[in-house]
């Protein structure tokens, strides 16, 4: 019995995505019978033939053992201590022990017979792709297949759980095989081998705030499937063909279970292709499992929102009966265990997904069925989780080691890929890109489809011609993906643009402090033939701000990445006057000007240019200035 134990383990691997579904029905016998088996049967053995006599199909009569057929010619004759076997109803095997005719109506009074009784020795070979009485040759199929959408798990209060969409296909060909003797069961086996199994799954969960769901559990599908075999045996050297009829009865059942600590909205899907050998094996007297799966999982997450962390538990379990004969043989409880952990933060939207995944599994068998001498049996177990991560990794794409100019993008963008746990790509996770020197654009971007990322990296000014730039990828907590940062280098050359410095970095560091720094003009002296000095009253607020960026003047002169000096107030200057110009040097009002002094505290500037009204004379201008 416990074979169709093995039957009900392999419909685990059926439900690894939450759904299976398949059609009832019944296959008729075979009509032509070839003895190709060494499997002999008792010789008190009857099969009763469907097309000479009718069972009364009566429930409350079958219940009670009494099996009631009408003949179409002779009465049937089956005396106390036949075992009789048949395929009406949901087939029966049955010892009898009271008989009485009447007419062409026998009603017999009978109790359940074990498959002991039935067979007496040889193999007992069955497939459910196969006809057993021609050797090979195909039936149809008896694989599983089922599609869902839009499946509300559970929408209550602030939480929602929801199956979006997803199928599963499964045709395993199933193998039974029992060993009888004169007195007991030797061998059994029953499993199927290298069984494809696709199956993909889309799911969300939403949480509006803080909430805590204790284990609960629905029923998504309840099916059964009958489904008869007719083997070929010798009944007193006669070959006969006789019906081995079993239901499979599954109730399938969701557990589930959550914990949110803050508001969060995630997407995410499985998909699954592989094979699988699953099954019992009885040998030497002892039961022993059959089992090897290879996987091939994908993930992938949609876009997260939020800042929460989340523990989410499902189980897909299915509640499996088998009656053989219309008898409850083997049992089994098996789940797919899935833990799901995943949190997110606001504003950046780092986050992290993982998920445990492991079958837990429960079967037994009412020995009985299959033999006097066999005591039940019953088993449960765990499987090693497998654990999925993403994002896992940082991996170097292209855009290190480059030589590009001072101020200008380098040739290639600085590429990197985000990868899983399993080295497949991750989307939708934020990328950065932090230069040691120069800039980048974007500074930080999301991986794409493929989950690459990628940013132009501008090289600055520096000491040193090798410039560095890091990548990195966070999980929700701040810590770094493996690999993560990744360095990448580039070798600068000088450049014959504007974005040289016209002033030392000390100097600079002095006359526009943190970034931004005034300066109030205090004397003006002017020297020629002679010298003139104007000097500032305290109500007179001449006051100039050098800043770093991308300055443009009234009349479009630019400037990149160079200090400036800005009139504020609008009844003197109204334009801005360039301090560091095109060339790299100092300018003032438009002139070349150097810097004569420069403290924390004082700027003095010096230039000069010709007489605005006498081109003959040069005028050297000095501007002294106080810092605010």
């Amino acid at each position: 019995m416990k074979f169709y134990y093995k039957l009900a383990v392999n419909l685990l691997l059926t439900i690894i995505f939450f759904a299976v579904s398949c059609d009832t029905k019944k296959e008729e016998p075979t009509p032509q019978v070839i003895p190709n088996h060494a499997l002999t049967v008792h010789d008190n053995v009857l099969v009763v033939d469907s097309s000479r006599y009718s069972l009364i199909l009566d429930s409350a009569l079958l219940s009670a053992g009494t099996y009631r057929f009408i003949s179409s010619g002779t009465a049937l004759n089956a005396p106390v201590g036949t075992v009789i076997v048949g395929a009406q109803g949901r087939g029966f095997l049955r010892r009898v022990t009271a008989i009485n005719t009447q007419n062409n109506e026998t009603t017999l009074q009978t109790e359940q017979a074990s498959l002991d009784e039935l067979f007496k020795s040889g193999m007992l070979n069955l497939s459910t792709a196969s006809d057993s009485l021609v050797e090979g040759r195909k039936t149809s199929s008896e694989g599983f297949s089922y599609s869902f959408e839009d499946v509300t798990v559970y929408n209550e209060g602030a939480l929602s759980l929801l199956l979006k969409k997803g199928s599963v296909s499964m045709n395993p060909d199933w193998v039974f095989k029992l060993n009888f003797n004169p007195n007991y069961i030797y061998d059994a086996e029953i499993a199927t081998y290298n069984a494809p199994l696709e199956g993909n799954f889309e799911f969300n969960v939403t949480a509006d705030q803080a909430v805590t769901l204790i284990e609960r559990s629905s029923t998504l599908k309840k099916y059964h499937k009958d489904f008869t075999r007719w083997v070929p045996v010798l009944i007193l050297g006669i070959p006969v063909a006789i019906p081995v009829t079993v239901r499979m009865l599954i109730n399938l059942d969701l557990q589930y279970s959550a914990a949110i600590n803050g508001k969060m909205n995630q997407n995410a899907t499985f998909s699954n292709k592989s094979h699988f050998d699953i099954g019992v094996l009885r040998k030497n007297g002892q039961w022993q499992g059959i089992y090897d799966l290879s996987p091939n999982n994908t993930f992938e997450t949609g876009a997260v929102s939020g800042s929460a962390s989340a523990n989410v538990k499902m189980a897909l379990v299915p509640k499996i009966s088998f009656q053989l004969y219309g008898v409850v043989g083997p049992y089994a409880s098996i789940g797919l265990q899935e833990e799901l952990n995943a949190s997110v933060t606001s504003p950046d939207l780092n986050w992290d997904f993982r998920a445990d995944v492991w079958l837990q599994s429960k079967a037994g068998i009412e020995g009985k069925i299959f033999s006097k001498e066999l005591p039940d049996f019953s088993i449960s177990w765990d499987t090693e989780k497998l654990s999925y991560k993403t994002p896992e990794r940082l991996e170097r794409i292209s855009g290190d080691n480059q030589t590009g100019q001072e101020g200008k993008p380098l040739p290639l963008p600085v590429k990197v890929r985000v990868l899983d746990s399993k080295g497949n790509p991750q989307r939708n996770v934020p990328v950065y890109f932090v230069p040691a020197n120069g800039s980048v654009t974007p500074t930080s971007v999301l991986s794409d489809a493929n989950g690459f990322a990628e940013a132009t990296w501008t090289l600055g000014v520096a000491a040193s011609s090798l410039q560095h730039l890091n990548v990195s990828a966070k999980t929700a907590n701040g810590q770094s993906i493996n690999n993560a940062p990744l360095d990448f280098a580039a070798t600068a050359t000088p450049s014959d643009s504007s974005t040289i410095s016209c002033i030392p970095d000390e100097q600079l560091n002095l006359l526009i402090g943190s970034g931004q720094k005034e300066w109030r003009l205090m004397t003006l002296t002017m020297l020629s033939d002679s010298t003139w000095t104007y000097y500032t009253l305290p109500n007179d607020r001449i006051i100039f701000t050098f800043v770093r960026g991308n300055i443009y003047s009234f009349s479009g002169f630019a400037l990149s990445d160079n200090p400036a000096i800005i009139k504020l107030e609008p009844n003197t200057l109204i334009w801005v006057i360039p301090f560091c110009d095109k060339s790299g040097g100092v300018s003032f009002n438009w002139n070349p000007a150097r810097i004569k002094a420069l403290t924390h505290s004082q700027l003095i500037i010096e230039y000069s240019a010709e007489n605005v009204y006498d081109s003959n004379k040069i005028y050297t201008y000095i501007y002294t200035f106080h810092a605010q």
